[in-house]
């Protein structure tokens, strides 16, 4: 069954209303659960097309995209046509991301199931408490996976032992939170970003308090030692990674910052974008920034190795590659889900 308990507008529903502002009076509380209830426990609408998680492995070989609905597709860029479809029926989709050695597709959902990649692995469940799994990501070695609860608790898992080694309080599902390149570090967004050593030890915050609105996705850029962090007031932010000290923003917009990605080659340049609006491109160094007609992700954006290039999904079921050497443009759409009627 496709039940979206607890997916992220609920959770933000229960964290803004419930929790943290105010405790409501009776009849005021009935109403909130009641509709707590219908956002958590309906089932879905009918799948429709729009992409959602897009996730390219280490290699480039292998490519999946999945719908909010749990509809995954995962196909060999090797051979053309060779797609093949899983539906986790697990609730919302929230993330997919291949281990760096190709062998598993980290699916997060209520819980977070591994799909084997490489056919001597088996599939397996890390997680089927129905917690609500947010982001993953894998260390470099593929041996710890960083994820966020429901319940606002970042967690890193040893994947050998499946045991939670590290729970750090605490963040939002909204937010990502993401290992720095050397894997020594982890950085959060939601309320209150911060960073942590890998063992929950806090070592700094980017912020000086708790920020409404909150911040969403996270992109760092190794080379140039900044943290980027798109926020729910439609800007990027930026951080150093050594002193964490507050670099620069671009201009606000009325859209919430979804999806962000550095395109390396391209003088370090940003390209954010809210669900299924036009994406910018920025320069945090310069300020300048553009529109990019055409370019509407549905999906997070994946910067693809060579660093001139970007990968997403839209809401007619494709996923598309754009170059941005020269004037930005799209050079591959594949069709991923058939039309639904």
């Amino acid at each position: 069954m496709l039940a979206s308990s607890g997916n992220k507008a609920s959770v933000f529903f229960v964290e803004l209303y419930l929790g943290r502002y105010f405790w409501p009076s009776a009849m005021t509380g009935a109403f909130l659960l009641s509709l707590i209830c219908v956002l958590t426990l309906s089932h879905p609408s009918k799948p429709d097309r729009a992409i959602t998680c897009v996730a390219i492995s280490h290699s480039g070989r292998w490519l999946a995209a999945g719908t909010c609905c749990g509809l995954i597709m995962i196909c060999d860029r090797d051979k053309f046509g060779s797609c093949r479809s899983v539906t986790t029926e697990r609730g919302v989709l929230n993330d997919l991301r291949f281990s760096p050695d190709d062998r598993f597709l980290a699916i997060a959902n209520e819980g977070i199931q591994f799909l084997a990649i490489d056919q001597s692995e088996h599939s397996f469940a890390l997680r089927s408490d129905r917690r609500n799994y947010g982001t993953v990501s894998f260390n470099n070695a593929s041996a710890e996976l960083l994820t966020i609860t429901g319940q606002s608790e970042i967690q890193v898992i040893n994947l050998r032992s499946r045991a939670t080694v590290s729970t750090i309080c605490c963040s939002s599902i909204y937010g990502e939170a993401a290992f720095s390149p050397d894997d020594a570090l982890i950085f959060n967004a939601g309320h209150w970003p911060r960073v942590w050593d890998k063992y929950g030890h806090l070592l700094g915050s980017l912020t000086a308090d708790r920020q409404d609105p909150t911040f969403g996705p996270i992109a760092i850029d190794g080379e140039k030692r900044a943290v980027f962090m798109g926020s729910q007031d439609g800007r990027v932010y930026a951080w150093d990674l050594q002193h964490y000290n507050f670099l620069t923003r671009s201009d606000p917009h009325n859209e919430y910052v979804h999806a962000i990605a550095i395109v390396a080659k391209v003088s370090h340049e940003i390209v954010y974008a809210g669900f299924g609006t036009v994406a910018r491109l920025w320069n945090p160094e310069s300020g300048k920034e553009s529109e990019l007609p055409g370019l509407k992700p549905t999906s997070n954006l994946i910067a693809l190795t060579g660093g001139h290039s970007l990968l997403f999904g839209t809401n007619k079921g494709t996923v598309e590659i754009w170059d941005f050497r020269g004037t930005p443009r799209r050079t591959t759409t594949v069709a991923i889900i058939e039309n639904r009627k």
